[in-house]
């Protein structure tokens, strides 16, 4: 959906580039050939600019940044060139020590902020003109920022002169410079009171070769070589996990933790993610995982909610569709993702007390408390599906037939909506004194926090409304729960000795409540087993009233925050 939403305002740019060229006036097509240059004027930007006495600020920095040789070639462009009166020798200076300290420094000339933030948020692709008369419009910068360009203003500065016609664009002059608006991701590295979450994110952005936009050469022992090789910024956190508040063809809201909340947030989540000793990278998980599940769940796109619809909920580009949620989550009332109790502006949402920052791509919400909460991002239920064999270990080959899935039909109710996604395992003795077994692999647990630990049983008149009294007696069962110590070592304990199911019902039996596990799982091969076994009947009892066949419905681990 992320993408979908990328797509649509990307082609809103391109009408707006549109409505860029309407703003011509009817004559303005006669002065340019079909390459895209203008006919009868030989001179380049460059020349232009630099034989003007008002612009040898503007001219020294393009040469010191290693444009001049763009702006004298045949591609295209607008310049929005500020004079000397409103850009002094002395603030060109200070563009090119930025310049070179980040080219120094391994940033390559296209992330360069001398670059970037000034040179490219000056100059434009293609050619734009103004006429006497005509709305304001939106124009797509060299570093993608959309700036407005009217008749005489350029993101309200005053133009001094318009439309000068050069070979290979267009050149304007303006009283001062226009401002650098940074989007969500680079304001969160200007603001102080940020720089936790800011060196957090930033610490993933990566360089990454681009096949797509280099130049391939010859072909050297079965491999393209690049005459021009491009290399791009990525950062997979924001992409796949956070957001993608780094692009700014898209319009986001993001909270954001000042330190301290970061701090105390941190200090809470670091022992939900304690892997065992033996866990490979146990201390990269915790790291990454404990920061990571801060900001997830915290950005929000305009594409999929409004101001208005906000008021009362508000989806994070991590939500789930309501179709998609018992699939993804193994139920339906999973809201993970979705804030909307209490509402997101009431005390206690997630926007409640925010400061709003406006960003080129959107807003930045420093809120003085942090609102969403564990249990709505990665404390979640976890739910153990029975019938499916993916986390089912093992079964006693010796006491059980081969387990079989039945499924509730829709027109047996009331147990058609009592037995999760309709169906449970049967596992039928192989003999009136057998007593079959079975475990199940439980994932993703998360160490120190409280579980309610649930397993539901289903009757045999749930899938078969003529089930017979001896296939409806009554069943006890035995309940284990297998997990490791921080060193690695196997531990067992029995939390059900002879539970008695009630008869005919979809029993709910509290396995244990607020159990923690010392170790997590989350991420990794599922280390948590839950052995569920028939204990046949009670001593003293009489026989005949009990079964031990199994039919198991699924597994509830439930997760409370504990304040």
């Amino acid at each position: 959906m992320m993408k979908t939403f990328n797509q649509y305002s990307k082609a809103m740019g391109l009408m707006a580039s549109a409505l860029a060229f309407g703003a011509c006036s009817d004559t303005w097509d006669d002065h340019y050939d079909q390459s895209g240059g203008v006919s009868g004027n030989s001179t380049s930007l460059w020349a232009t600019i630099a034989s003007n006495s008002e612009l040898t600020n503007f001219a020294r920095v393009i040469d010191s940044c290693g444009y001049r040789a763009s702006l004298d070639g045949d591609q295209v462009f607008s310049v929005f060139a500020p004079t000397n009166a409103g850009f002094s020798s002395t603030q060109a200076d200070s563009v090119i020590t930025l310049y070179e300290q980040e080219k120094r420094s391994g940033v390559i000339t296209k992330d360069n902020k001398a670059v970037k933030e000034f040179l490219q948020n000056h100059i434009a692709l293609y050619n734009y003109s103004v006429a006497a008369s005509g709305q304001d419009t939106a124009i797509v910068m060299m570093n993608g920022k959309y700036l407005t360009l009217g008749n005489a203003s350029f993101d309200g500065r005053p133009l001094l002169t318009k439309n000068q016609l050069t070979r290979n664009g267009v050149l304007f002059t303006m009283k001062g410079t226009a401002e650098y608006k940074p989007n969500i991701f680079e304001y969160l590295s200007r603001d102080a009171s940020l720089d936790s979450l800011s060196n957090f994110l930033y610490s993933y952005n990566v360089y990454e070769f681009d096949p797509n936009q280099s130049v391939p050469g010859e072909i050297v022992d079965g491999q393209t070589t690049y005459l021009d090789s491009v290399k791009v910024l990525k950062n997979d956190l924001l992409d796949y996990y956070i957001g993608t508040v780094n692009e700014e063809d898209s319009t986001y809201w993001m909270v954001v933790p000042n330190n301290s909340e970061w701090d105390r947030l941190l200090t809470q989540y670091q022992p939900y993610f304690n892997y065992g000793d033996k866990v490979e990278k146990r201390d990269s998980m915790q790291y990454l995982y404990s920061h990571m599940f801060i900001p997830n769940g915290s950005v929000f796109s305009m594409g999929w909610n409004t101001e208005q619809s906000m008021q009362d909920s508000a989806y994070s580009v991590n939500a789930r569709s309501y179709t998609a949620r018992e699939q993804i989550y193994g139920f339906k009332g999973a809201k993970y993702y979705v804030y909307d109790d209490p509402k997101p502006f009431e005390p206690g949402g997630v926007f409640y007390g925010a400061e709003k920052v406006k960003c080129s791509n959107g807003l930045v919400l420093k809120v003085p408390g942090w609102n969403i909460h564990p249990t709505q991002t990665f404390m979640r239920k976890i739910i153990v599906e029975a019938e499916s064999s993916n986390y089912r270990k093992e079964y006693d080959e010796n006491q059980s037939r081969i387990p079989s899935i039945v499924y509730v039909p829709s027109d047996n109710p009331p147990y058609y909506n009592q037995v999760s996604k309709h169906a449970y395992v049967e596992l039928l003795s192989k003999s009136k004194d057998a007593k079959p077994s079975v475990t199940y692999y439980i994932p993703d647990v998360l160490s120190n926090v409280p579980y309610d630990i649930k397993l539901v049983m289903a009757p045999a008149i749930a899938g078969d409304s003529l089930a017979t009294e001896e296939q409806r007696k009554l069943l006890m069962v035995n309940v284990e729960l297998g997990y490791q110590n921080q060193n690695g070592r196997e531990t067992t304990t029995k939390l059900l000795n002879r539970k008695e199911c009630k008869k005919d019902a979809v029993d709910t039996l509290l396995v244990a409540k607020d159990f923690k596990f010392p170790t997590c799982t989350y991420g990794i091969d599922p280390q948590v087993t839950l052995k569920i076994t028939s204990s046949g009947r009670p001593p003293g009892s009489r026989k005949e009233k009990y079964q031990t066949s199994l039919r198991i419905d699924c597994i509830i681990l439930e997760p409370k925050e504990e304040n």
